[in-house]
């Protein structure tokens, strides 16, 4: 092959690189795309162009504020979600004060006793005043100088009327209503004749009231646990009935209770002096005060209520059954079927305020 040859095949390859180097470096660094179609452009061309984009509305550039990203991006089409499920309403307690009120309702319809808009009347009478004047006056006697008067006067549009209570020597006996479910309790220390008066705003009411520490109608509750429930009844708009505890200063007390229709028995009890020591009380209560102790039984909206309670002391146990070692869930051979005839309801939080 002659020198030229050579020389034109070189020289041929040389170019070709060239060329393909020049066609990289343009590919890299040359304007291109959309930009440069309008840079290249004449301006006038250019600001026509623009112009009829933006009447258009077709326009990709980003409004102010926003950034290309941001403008760029599509919206998120969510599925609608069909609404939850309506649930029905709780149903409200009933009110107490309406509660309250019709359990006076009863007892004016229901009462043995004729009607007493004044006079002398005794304790755990519930008395009926039909042809109210506006304030009627009563008298009662107490045989001891420290008692706990527990009054309860209502109509049937109030849940409870106002009352004034004055000793034997004509001073005015304080009267407080502890918790909203208690009936005004008012301390005495006199033994005598005591003036009670209620202010009725002319409607018919009733009227009933219990001397706790001296009432001799309390009956005695056996704490040992072989006892029998205590079962007991309470009519319309009372106060209460009362149970009496001989056991002593610092032990502990358990209650158990159940009530119905409505589940809404209240248990107090109180010292002997008349200090409450647990109030709605049930599970333990620690007897703290001076014994013996009295315990008050009632409904919270006075209604007629039948119920059944167990009072059993925890520091002294009596009659509970011997018993070896059992297996986890049996019970133990020979336990009184009778010992507990009633299911007590779940507990509750005890009442901390009015």
């Amino acid at each position: 092959m002659s020198a030229i040859t050579v020389l034109r095949s070189r020289t041929g390859r040389l170019w070709g690189v060239l060329t393909l180097l020049v066609a990289v470096l343009a590919a890299l660094v040359g304007p291109t795309g959309t930009a440069y179609a309008v840079a290249s452009q004449p301006a006038g061309t250019a600001k026509t162009t623009t112009t009829a984009t933006r009447t258009a509305g077709a326009s990709t550039t980003p409004t102010r504020g926003t950034s290309a990203a941001t403008a760029a991006k599509p919206k998120l089409v969510t599925k609608p979600v069909a609404p939850t499920k309506a649930q029905l309403p709780v149903r409200p307690k009933a009110d107490a004060k309406a509660l309250h009120s019709a359990a006076v309702r009863s007892a004016l319809a229901h009462s043995s006793v004729p009607s007493t808009c004044s006079g002398a009347v005794v304790a755990d009478t519930m008395y009926p005043c039909t042809t109210p004047a506006g304030t009627e006056t009563y008298t009662l006697t107490l045989p001891n100088a420290t008692d706990l008067l527990v009054v309860r006067a209502a109509s049937s549009s109030s849940s409870s009327l106002p009352i004034t209570v004055t000793a034997p020597g004509g001073s005015t006996v304080s009267c407080q209503q502890p918790y909203w479910f208690q009936a005004p309790q008012c301390a005495t220390t006199q033994a005598g004749t005591y003036t009670l008066q209620v202010q009725d705003g002319g409607n018919a009411f009733t009227l009933e009231y219990t001397a706790l520490l001296s009432d001799t109608s309390c009956a005695v509750a056996n704490p040992s646990f072989s006892s029998p429930t205590i079962q007991g009844s309470l009519a319309a708009d009372a106060t209460g009935n009362c149970y009496s505890l001989a056991i002593t200063s610092g032990s502990v007390l358990h209650v158990a209770l159940s009530s119905t229709p409505y589940q809404e028995l209240s248990v107090v009890v109180y010292d002997a002096t008349g200090a409450q020591i647990c109030v709605d009380d049930q599970g333990k209560c620690t007897l703290t005060g001076t014994a013996p102790y009295r315990v008050l039984a009632s409904d919270t909206n006075a209604n007629a209520d039948s119920y059944f309670l167990q009072l059993n002391s925890l520091s002294n146990p009596q009659g509970c059954l011997a018993a070896t070692q059992q297996t986890y869930g049996s019970v133990p051979a020979g336990r009184p079927s009778a010992q507990r005839t009633s299911s007590p309801r779940t507990a509750s939080p005890r009442r901390t305020g009015p």
